[in-house]
């Protein structure tokens, strides 16, 4: 497990990446995709929005899809 530093602000945004992202649609590797949000999902799950900003573990996986939402697709 690897540790990630994840503020409030960014907790938001990330928040209404993954909703607007659950309305698309894909003609080819939707499941994939699909698969990519819930790794992001479970990552923000982890998160406690009383506080500003807050240091996760965060698995492998979590954390190849964050960066991947990082970097933008």
């Amino acid at each position: 497990m690897k540790k990630i530093k994840l503020t409030k602000t960014e907790a938001e945004k990330l928040a209404k990446y993954i909703e607007e992202k659950k309305q698309i649609k894909l003609e080819h590797e939707q499941a994939e995709f699909e698969t990519y949000l819930v790794k992001l999902e479970s990552l923000l799950n982890k998160f406690d929005f009383n506080k500003e900003t807050e240091e996760i573990e965060a698995s492998v996986i979590e954390l190849e899809a964050f960066e991947t939402y990082k970097r933008g697709l």
